[in-house]
């Protein structure tokens, strides 16, 4: 709440080139999981701080869908609802698990497995296509994508595009180094994020087992499908003994999810173009193309679920198939399916 305050009572001079001054609101939604595992918005809750003392606590206004359906060229106050509570979750998307969980935070790990592995080290080959581009896209994001008002020459004020686009302006990466302070690299681990958000339950050391509260939930569904693959064909390299330690499953998420999509002629998870050069260890080599059967049968297993038109979240209205986690590219369309190797997006 304290940041909306600031955020609607940002000054004319910081607003400059905008079509409008932001004023935006803190949004809850509450959602009906159905037995078709389709979520149903019930009602938005829009807040506010109190405008002569934000102590008093916040004012807010819940929204329900209108009860006779309004024409399609009618815009309710429960559309503006819904745009707004788009924005919160887009924001946090945004500086949160966007540049923070994908960009700031792997930083670090880039620089440190550059510095303080050989390049001869097994651990560095693995990492090493998983890197690709991301401190060359991290240090241009800092030059034309968040200024935070820098000051640069002939003493003009520069925003960044994140900075006019999305609604915490100037706040955004101060709200996204507040996020950092409960930032945990274990929780990335795609089994714990599932169950820390709520949508899973059960032991994150067995993924497998898991139960999804959300039956027909794309992404858990695949991504866990492909975690279990990188699990069994990384976790110990299909026969090269390696200790196990929580940071190496936190890995395999950043080579799953932080993906942008895929462009034609790039390497996908799982292949090696350098494949001669790679390795001369047979039990590395053994276990590469052991993953990457594993890889084809979960690409089948996803191709039969888009099929299956029972599954209302694979097949909406647009009949577009959930290609987001496909671990092979379409034939006929090869920007659709495959996951990049690089974390970068």
């Amino acid at each position: 709440m304290p940041y909306l305050k600031r955020i609607n009572e940002l000054p004319g001079a910081e607003e400059m080139g905008e079509i409008s001054q932001r004023k935006v609101y803190a949004a809850r939604t509450l959602l009906l999981l159905q037995d078709d595992s389709t979520l149903k918005p019930l009602a938005i809750e829009l807040s506010s701080p109190d405008p002569e003392d934000e102590r008093h606590g916040a004012i807010s206004t819940v929204y329900t869908p209108p009860v006779d359906r309004a024409g399609d060229d009618t815009f309710t106050a429960w559309e503006l609802a819904k745009a707004h509570a788009a924005a919160n979750d887009a924001c946090k998307n945004n500086f949160v698990h966007h540049w923070l969980n994908a960009h700031a935070t792997m930083e670090p790990v880039v620089i440190a497995a550059n510095r303080q592995l050989s390049v001869l080290h097994p651990i560095h080959k693995l990492l090493k296509p998983h890197f690709r581009k991301t401190l060359e896209i991290n240090a241009t994001a800092r030059q034309i994508i968040f200024g935070a008002g820098d000051r640069r020459k002939g003493g003009g004020i520069y925003r960044g595009i994140h900075e006019v686009a999305f609604f915490p302006s100037k706040y955004g990466m101060e709200m996204s180094s507040k996020a950092y302070r409960t930032w945990n690299f274990t929780d990335l681990a795609l089994p714990n994020e599932l169950i820390k958000r709520g949508v899973a339950r059960g032991d994150p050391k067995k993924p497998e087992e898991l139960e999804l509260l959300i039956k027909d939930y794309p992404y858990a569904v695949d991504g866990l499908e492909i975690w279990t693959a990188i699990k069994e064909c990384g976790g110990d390299r299909g026969g090269v003994p390696r200790p196990h330690h929580p940071r190496n499953e936190a890995f395999g998420l950043m080579a799953l999810t932080m993906s942008p999509p895929v462009k034609p002629g790039e390497p996908l998870m799982g292949e090696r173009p350098d494949t001669e050069r790679w390795t001369s260890e047979q039990r590395a080599a053994k276990a590469l193309l052991e993953f990457n059967a594993k890889l084809d049968a979960v690409a089948e297993a996803i191709k039969k679920r888009n099929a299956d038109g029972a599954l209302r979240n694979r097949n909406g209205p647009v009949e577009v198939p959930y290609t987001l986690l496909a671990p092979r590219a379409d034939p006929a369309a090869p920007h659709v399916g495959g996951i990049p190797n690089s974390i970068a997006v």
